[in-house]
């Protein structure tokens, strides 16, 4: 294990590269900087753009060293890889820089603070070639801070350059974003963390399972930072165990996650219908300290990643073992499309509705319940949701229980009637309406159907249309969208058409000789139809 130091220094700062090759899933930007720096063309103004934890500040801080490195022997000129020995790059690195000021917006948000750094940027760089000014999080700043610097960015003395950091590019005006030149820091990606956190861990003189670096690199969510906390966490409890492995399980109950073969289970029983096994799984995720959003959270990335998994044959990390691999992939194939497109739509909107609720566990439960219903998509007829296998054979007891369709029996769909009826018949009851009430056909032969939608309809529709003709038919379908007028909606038609019969009514003879007899009923009939 490492010494201990008598001040102690989280791994984020103990680890902050140094210099462009140091930085992590940057590789463009580095790329990018490094030749801007070696042929000179220095914008005065840099604007750096990406979530939290990615790197904005460390960069624009290896920039200011790059700016005003003088080399080991004091002669240097600015170079792209910055010594890191020089009293420069020092005093940079220990924030005591005369002519490298960085400033927080967040609690320099006046106009005033923007006007003491104007007047700062008057006199000529003291140690350094170029005096730089780093504002973090920029997009703090007032409406008449910015339009204060303005001027400033515009035309800034020579000596004068500014680095600007944020994580919400659409709150800087754009007067500011045309004056600037920016650098998009990408999240990085998972194979990546969990390789430099690993790396980080044996530094520390420990040894992280694949499975825990995993569950750390998932957790960061793309940032390094995040990565190198929780990392810094885990390790401390680790310590805390007399133990040098990090452990997946010890992560989860550091973050309260769920055990990810029980969301497998969970998983299972969801798409199978069974409520009762459902519910138990739940319970006992709370009972090992689940949080309720991370648990919804991870069974949409399963959901997704069995997507992603069938549309593209890519096969996502999920932090999952040999076994429960197998298990989930057993899974995935047997569960079809249509099925796992309607289940992310029940679980993003119980996501949003369990970010609101004070009840989270009983929100939770009734998240799960309503997408165990909606599984009649999946089963025989004979199944009900919630309903034992045995209990099932009793009330058929030649067939056998069939929960999941891996191959289902195609459809014979050769024109719109029929197609109506096929989703009539498999309950797609949205796609039905939208058919009905949304759509102008304009073709429809075996395998090609071109339609005009109703101006300001969503076309969300089409995507699962795709995916209900793959499921249920032998062809490949082409589904086009067109500006060609097309027929009346089918709703439309069943208006005229209806209207035709009622005209065709009033024009028989006994009708007119009854009307002649009672007018009144004439202008009542036209009151009923205008209402």
């Amino acid at each position: 294990m490492s010494e201990k130091n008598t001040v102690y220094r989280v791994l984020a700062r103990k680890y902050r590269p140094q210099k462009l090759s140091d930085l992590k899933g940057q590789e463009l930007l580095a790329k990018s900087l490094r030749q801007s720096i070696s042929d000179g063309r220095i914008p005065h103004a840099f604007l750096f753009h990406g979530i939290r934890g990615i790197g904005k500040t460390t960069t624009a801080r290896i920039v200011a060293k790059a700016l005003n490195c003088i080399g080991a022997d004091g002669n240097g000129v600015m170079t792209s890889e910055p010594c890191g020995v020089c009293k420069s790059c020092v005093s940079i690195q220990e924030d005591r820089h005369l002519d490298v000021l960085e400033i927080d917006a967040a609690s320099h948000t006046s106009v005033d603070d923007i006007r003491e750094l104007i007047d700062a940027a008057r006199y000529k760089a003291v140690q350094g070639r170029y005096k730089i000014f780093i504002i973090d999080e920029v997009h703090m700043l007032s409406k008449s801070a910015f339009n204060a610097l303005l001027k400033t960015l515009e035309e800034p003395p020579a000596h004068v350059k500014f680095i600007f950091a944020t994580t919400e590019l659409k709150k800087i005006p754009d007067t500011i974003l045309s004056r600037c030149q920016r650098f998009d820091l990408k999240r990085i990606d998972q194979p990546m963390l969990i390789e430099y956190l690993g790396l980080i861990a044996q530094k520390e003189g420990f040894e992280a399972t694949p499975q825990a670096l995993c569950v750390l690199a998932r957790a960061a969510d793309g940032s390094m930072r995040d990565g190198l906390s929780l990392l810094d966490q885990s390790l401390s409890l680790t310590q805390a165990q007399k133990s040098t492995t990090v452990e997946a399980d010890l992560i989860r109950d550091m973050l309260g996650q769920a055990d990810r073969g029980l969301l497998v289970d969970l998983l299972s029983a969801l798409i199978k219908g069974d409520v009762t096994e459902a519910i138990q799984v739940v319970h006992t995720l709370f009972e090992r300290g689940a949080d309720a959003t991370s648990a919804l959270q991870d069974i949409m990335d399963f959901v997704y990643a069995m997507v992603t998994y069938k549309t593209q044959k890519i096969q996502t990390n999920l932090g999952l073992s040999e076994a429960e691999t197998t298990q989930f992939l057993d899974l995935t194939q047997k569960t079809q499309l249509s099925v796992l497109l309607q289940s992310w739509q029940v679980l993003l909107k119980g996501y949003e509705e369990l970010l609101k609720s004070p009840l989270q566990k009983q929100s939770l439960e009734m998240i799960l319940l309503r997408l165990c219903y909606m599984v009649p998509l999946t089963i025989i007829d004979n199944y009900i949701p919630g309903e034992s296998k045995t209990e099932a054979e009793k009330k058929n007891p030649k067939s056998e229980l069939t929960v999941i369709q891996t191959e289902p029996e195609n459809i014979k769909i050769d024109d719109f009637e029929s197609l109506l009826q096929a989703l009539e018949c498999k309950k797609e009851m949205m796609l039905h309406s939208h058919m009905r009430h949304d759509v102008h056909l304009v073709k429809f032969e075996i395998g090609v159907i071109q339609f005009r939608v109703i101006q300001g309809v969503k076309t969300d529709f089409i995507q699962l249309l795709r995916t209900f003709l793959h499921d249920y038919t032998e062809h490949e379908w082409l589904i086009e969208l067109t500006t060609e007028s097309g027929q009346k909606t089918l709703i439309e038609q069943q208006h005229d058409k209806q209207e035709k019969l009622n005209q065709e009514a009033m024009n028989q003879t006994v009708v007119q000789s009854i009307l002649k007899e009672f007018p009144d009923s004439n202008t009542s009939t036209k009151n009923r139809k205008q209402s």
